[in-house]
């Protein structure tokens, strides 16, 4: 609505909740209910404030407002302010630029179904892994640097998140090489189908690259995290 009155331009940085009050009649919808009163704790993205909605080709995957650590009126903020861990136990609120909000779609995402989402995008990252291979050298990607460098062979950009984090953090990746093996030879490993590639890990950083101790404990799908080896298989 208030986009509707104002050329399709979304509110500005540091003044949003004053903007969009004519347009939200209960002020409570401006206070996480997981806070206390005298806080807000939601915010606005910073890379969308003041601009317009059309700049935005795929708005469903725009993240607007989201739950977030900085707690004042009008908060505006990067999205690695989410809190961490989740403030909602295993999730963060995220609405999107086309209206939707995270948790309302989510919510019946059993985790089983979560864990196959996950084995298939590792799989293509392993994948890509592979293609990378044969272009330079049969060399595996390197430290610090591997999601970059595996980019060209991984055309679904989302493969490189976890889809757990993924949901509590659009921000976040989840995934590590390792440590290991980064920027070694395929042919130095004997059995590629028993050395870990990629894995579920506590680093959420991009390019994330440590020691396979790093797993999550509990894994993250209940029973499973979900692990890449070197010849491609992710069981």
């Amino acid at each position: 609505m208030y986009m509707g009155d104002w050329d399709e331009r979304l509110p500005l940085a540091d003044s949003w909740m004053e903007g969009l009050t004519p347009y939200v009649h209960d002020p409570e919808a401006f206070h996480s209910p997981a806070l206390e009163d005298s806080h807000f704790g939601y915010a606005l993205n910073s890379a969308v404030a003041g601009h317009t909605f059309t700049e935005f080709s795929s708005p469903a995957s725009v993240v607007t407002f989201f739950d977030s650590r900085v707690l004042r009126a009008d908060a505006t903020a990067s999205l690695d302010t989410m809190p961490t861990p989740p403030r909602y136990i295993t999730r963060n609120t995220i609405a999107y630029l086309d209206g939707h909000v995270q948790d309302e779609i989510t919510d019946q995402t059993p985790p089983a179904d979560l864990y196959q989402e996950s084995r298939t995008r590792l799989k293509r990252v392993a994948l890509g892994m592979a293609m990378y291979g044969s272009d330079y050298d049969d060399r595996l990607p390197f430290a610090g640097k591997w999601m970059d460098q595996l980019s060209p062979y991984v055309t679904t950009a989302n493969s490189f998140r976890s889809p757990a984090v993924e949901l509590a953090n659009p921000a976040n990746y989840g995934f590590a090489l390792n440590q290991g093996i980064a920027s070694h030879s395929f042919a130095e490993f004997d059995n590629p189908a028993t050395m870990i590639s990629i894995f579920d890990s506590t680093l959420l950083n991009r390019n994330a690259t440590g020691p396979t101790t790093t797993v999550p404990s509990p894994p993250r799908y209940g029973l499973n995290n979900t692990i890449a080896y070197l010849d491609g298989h992710v069981p």
